[in-house]
This record gives C-alpha cells, structure tokens and sequence, in this order.
C-alpha cells in the first residue's frame, strides 16, 4: 500500500501534467482555427449582389454572392477574341457557369440565356454553358469590377465581346 506523503505527489503530479496537457491543448486548437481575416478579404472583393435563375415555366431562385462564396470561387483563365486574333490571357476570380446551374439544382438544359441589368442578352448552347472557360466573375487579373461591368459580369472563353454579358442580372434555363 502507499504511504499517504506518496499518494499526495502522485495525485499533484498527475494534476500537475494534466493542466499542463489542458493548456497545450487549447493552444493547439487556437492554431488550428481558420484566419477570419480571410474571409472578411473575400466578402470585401465579392461585394453584395444577387443574380435570378429562372426555369422557363417554372421555378425562379436567386444566386447570391454568399452562395458564391460557399461554394468557392476559382481562377479561370480565358482570352477574349476580336476578329480573327486573341486578347491577352485574363485571369477571372468566379464560378463556372454549369456551377451555378448545378447549385440551384438545373442538370439538364436546352438554352441558357444570361441577361443584363439594363436588358440585353444572349443565348448560350449547353457546350458553351458545360465549358469551363464559360462563368460569372467580380474579379479580373486581381482586380474588382467598375461600375460599367460589375458587380458580376459572363465571361465565355475564345468568344468575342458580344458574347461577355456585363452586369449579370438574370439567367433564364430553357429545359
């Protein structure tokens, strides 16, 4: 049997490591945590805006910039075409257009047409839709959009400029 002086050093002791082990622990778990600085920087480059994603004949819902942010913006590198030649490469901070599709639940789809805020639009092909150079961006080469092409603007790769969509306000799915 142990002597009661021993038993109180053992239990100190083992007090002793785990409080030691309690406050590396916590430490570690503060480490861990994602910087919030981050996100804040995001939100601060996205801005606050709100696109119509209307089913001909059916349901309409609303992609938001948060909706872009949760499911993660990428940098999709595309060129513009004029004439017969290419624009220099930009690179683009958004979302692929099929993305946004697949985000609201649309899979299956005969035309999509993307409209802008003051009414001009275009009609876009499944291939052109399902290409990964097609998509909406609030970033160009690490910059945000002015006033005359954001918040959120279609670009669509190796097509001219007619073919890029300012001022994103609608998409309508024709199935």
């Amino acid at each position: 049997m142990l002597s009661g002086i021993l038993k109180s050093k053992l239990l100190w002791g083992l007090a002793l490591l785990l409080s030691l082990l309690l406050v590396v622990g916590c430490g570690q778990e503060a480490a861990d945590e994602p910087d919030n600085g981050e996100d804040e920087k995001q939100e601060e480059q996205i801005g606050d805006w709100s696109i119509a994603v209307e089913v001909a004949g059916g349901e309409t819902y609303t992609f938001t910039s948060e909706d872009a942010l949760e499911i993660g913006p990428s940098e999709i590198t595309v060129v513009q075409k004029e004439q017969d030649t290419f624009s220099e490469e930009q690179v683009w901070t958004g979302i692929p257009l099929k993305t946004v599709l697949e985000y609201v639940g649309i899979t299956e789809f005969s035309v999509v047409s993307v409209e802008s805020k003051d009414g001009y639009s275009r009609e876009y092909d499944p291939e052109t839709v399902n290409n990964e150079g097609t998509g909406i961006g609030w970033m160009v080469d690490g910059k945000p959009l002015d006033e005359e092409n954001g918040p959120v603007q279609l670009f669509v790769d190796k097509r001219g400029p007619k073919h890029w969509i300012p001022q994103v306000a609608k998409i309508t799915v024709v199935p």
